[in-house]
């Protein structure tokens, strides 16, 4: 595996994932002065031409859950590590989540290779990233019944993710051969390269859960240095020996920020907290609350009496909601949503509308498909927020008596000041039809009103927001939802209608399960 490395020393040689200093020596030693291959047994087709090479300093914007696989009593999942027990991403994962950022299938192939009867291999060679900073984090996740909208039974899973903030070196390395040169333009690779610059300035997303806002990386600097053998033959010798000063930086930066495409639904809205919120925080010492209470129990067994406590989920500066909480709430309010507008459409008819959306696993009759509605993890500055701990007694559901030794400690957090935006909400549907942007809509106008709560602890009234201001993007508009000068004019008022007329004139066809057979 490659390591990353430090930038605060030149190292006499550059590493990659699969070729050694030592290797990179005896390539270039097949080398002349000049450039030309002198190694009789290569052939002058696959004569390498050309060298770029990408360096870039990674950092991880959003947790990153990469499995190593292993897991045991107290996990379901740990984050992959190498033998010295540092965090890494392998490159086989950047290469990945980039060749799926390649629309053009032509370029796609040309560069990241395919394989078939045809194929050809690949011409980079992208290094593994090992992380400093890599702290981690503990997350749990259960699965609800869609139906009874609890949760199923033996559905609780615990894992562990790799914190934001941690950064590592990455260097893509692509080799340009002769026949790969053939009936292309000159610049056609660096052009690409380029591209594929852009792309890690901008931010990509891999590992599991980037459709509840995990996995999001970015580059904060980027040098990109192109060798043409021909005429810098020498100065690939002077990359590989480190001294990279006296190299031109062929890339520049771009002001892009994270773009949506323009079929896509993304809204960004900024919400205040009626109430109280918690969205109860694995234990940092990896253990789960159900263990957590465990011990609780057998430690007050004397005095008969039982305290769980379960404080909101934070990391050092913000409170945490996390996107698996926040978009497992939007699926169950959309389902109720569905059934409100049709009370003919049958659970299965709604269920497999929103699995269009939201995605679904392999099944033996059908392949799986990845979810297109996604979010961000829910980040709140921590000064915006109180904690306060209350103790209450557990109810019996049956008697509506409390529960002997059932008494329980929360702590919870309140906004310090009334009516003003402290949470901001990030979500949307990926290349979204104008009925599902009606669905979207009727999820805004809910979150809006204090109709979908957020986190845990719903049925005393928390998670209860209140709508401040929304900006949402979709087909080229820009449509802004507010009070005062943000409120949106009136024509735009109307597309929106539009769109939720759409869902419902979706959702009515036939007025039976035949409508979700489109979605």
């Amino acid at each position: 595996m490659g390591r990353a490395q430090n930038n605060n020393s030149k190292p006499k040689y550059r590493k990659n994932s699969s070729q050694s200093a030592s290797a990179q020596k005896k390539e270039a030693a097949a080398l002349s002065d000049e450039g030309a291959v002198t190694n009789s047994a290569s052939s002058a087709a696959s004569r390498i031409v050309e060298k770029i090479v990408i360096i870039a300093k990674l950092v991880t914007k959003t947790p990153l859950n990469i499995a190593s696989g292993q897991t045991d009593d107290v996990l379901d999942s740990y984050i992959l590590k190498n033998k010295d027990n540092e965090a890494l991403i392998p490159g086989t994962s950047l290469a990945g989540a980039l060749r799926a950022r390649v629309t053009d299938a032509a370029v796609r192939k040309d560069i990241f290779g395919e394989s078939g009867e045809n194929d050809n291999q690949s011409i980079i060679n992208i290094s593994d990233v090992l992380l400093d900073k890599a702290a981690t984090e503990y997350r749990d996740g259960i699965r609800i019944d869609g139906q009874t909208g609890i949760v199923e039974d033996g559905a609780k899973f615990d894992y562990e993710v790799l914190a934001a903030g941690a950064s590592g070196e990455l260097t893509l390395e692509f080799t340009i051969r002769e026949d790969s040169r053939k009936n292309k333009p000159e610049d056609y690779y660096l052009t690409h390269a380029k591209e594929i610059a852009a792309m890690l300035e901008e931010g990509i997303s891999l590992g599991a859960g980037t459709s509840k806002g995990l996995g999001l990386i970015a580059a904060s600097s980027i040098s990109l240095y192109r060798f043409c053998f021909t005429a810098h033959f020498k100065k690939w010798m002077k990359y590989l020996d480190g001294k990279l000063d006296c190299l031109k930086n062929w890339y520049s930066p771009v002001d892009s920020g994270k773009k949506h495409a323009v079929a896509d639904f993304y809204v960004k809205m900024e919400c205040a907290l009626r109430g109280s919120l918690i969205v109860k925080a694995f234990d940092d010492d990896a253990k789960s609350s159900e263990q957590v209470a465990n011990e609780c129990n057998e430690q007050s067994a004397n005095d008969g009496r039982t305290q769980v406590p379960a404080r909101q989920m934070q990391n050092k500066t913000h409170y945490i909601i996390p996107g698996s909480s926040f978009k497992g709430a939007l699926c169950a309010r959309a389902e109720k949503i569905l059934a409100a507008i049709n009370k003919n459409l049958s659970a299965a008819a709604r269920q497999k509308y929103l699995a269009a959306i939201k995605g679904f696993a392999n099944k033996p009759d059908s392949k799986g498909q990845k979810s297109r509605l996604f979010v961000d993890e829910v980040l709140i500055a921590k000064e915006k927020l109180e904690p306060i701990e209350q103790t209450r007694n557990r109810i019996d559901r049956f008697t509506g008596g409390t529960i002997d030794g059932a008494l329980f400690t929360v702590i919870a957090v309140w906004q310090k000041a009334a009516d003003e935006p402290s949470i901001e909400l990030k979500f949307g549907v990926k290349q979204c039809a104008e009925d599902e942007a009606g669905l979207m809509l009727c999820l805004i106008k809910d979150l809006w009103l204090g109709k979908l709560p957020l986190g845990g602890e719903k049925g005393v009234g928390r998670g209860v927001l209140q709508g401040i201001r929304a900006e949402i993007d979709y087909q080229g508009e820009q449509y802004i939802i507010g009070d005062g000068p943000d409120k949106a004019e009136l024509d735009k008022r109307e597309h929106l209608n539009a769109y939720v007329d759409a869902l419902v004139k979706k959702l009515s066809a036939g007025g039976n399960d035949d409508v979700a057979t489109e979605a």
